[in-house]
C-alpha cells in the first residue's frame, strides 16, 4: 500500500510541475504590442496640457467615412475596381471616390438615401446603410 501511495504522490507532483512549467511558458509567450506614437504631432500647451489634433465636431474621411464605404461599397463585384458594370466607379480611397465624380454631382447622397431598394446603394441583398452611417456621410458632405 505504501508503494501505491508513493506512486500517487509522484503523479501529483509531476502534474503540479507540468502546471507550473506550462504557466511559465504562457507568461513568457505573452508579449504586448509596442505603444504607437500619434500620427499627428501633439504640441505641448503652456501648463503641461496637449493640443488635441482632431475636432470632435468634424467628420474625418479616412477614419470615419472611408471604412463605411469600403465595407459596404468596395466589396468584390461592386466598387472595388472600376468596371463597365459599376459605371467605372471605384470607392477604395479619397482619390478614387473624388475621381468618380459622385460626390461633386450629389449622386453619392442620392444613392445612399434612395427610398427605392432597387435604386439604393448598396443594393440588395446587402443591407442598406444604417441611419447613423447615412447621417455621418451627410455631415461629411455638408462640411465640403
Amino acid at each position: 500500500m505504501e508503494q501505491l501511495g508513493a506512486g500517487m504522490e509522484i503523479r501529483a507532483f509531476a502534474r503540479g510541475m507540468m502546471l507550473v512549467a506550462s504557466s511559465l511558458l504562457l507568461l513568457q509567450a505573452c508579449k504586448h504590442e509596442p505603444q504607437l506614437e500619434p500620427l499627428v504631432p501633439v504640441e505641448e500647451e503652456p501648463g503641461g496640457g496637449t493640443d488635441v489634433p482632431c475636432d470632435p465636431s468634424v467628420v474625418y474621411f479616412e477614419q470615419q467615412v472611408l471604412p463605411i464605404l469600403i465595407s459596404n461599397c468596395a466589396i468584390p463585384g461592386c466598387h472595388n475596381l472600376p468596371t463597365d458594370d459599376n459605371d467605372d466607379i471605384q470607392i477604395t480611397s479619397y482619390t478614387s471616390l473624388m475621381a468618380s465624380g459622385i460626390v461633386q454631382d450629389g449622386d453619392l447622397w442620392d444613392v445612399i438615401t434612395d427610398s427605392d431598394p432597387d435604386d439604393r446603394m448598396p443594393p440588395p441583398p446587402q443591407n442598406p446603410l444604417s441611419p447613423a452611417q447615412i447621417a455621418l456621410i451627410g455631415q461629411w458632405l455638408d462640411q465640403g
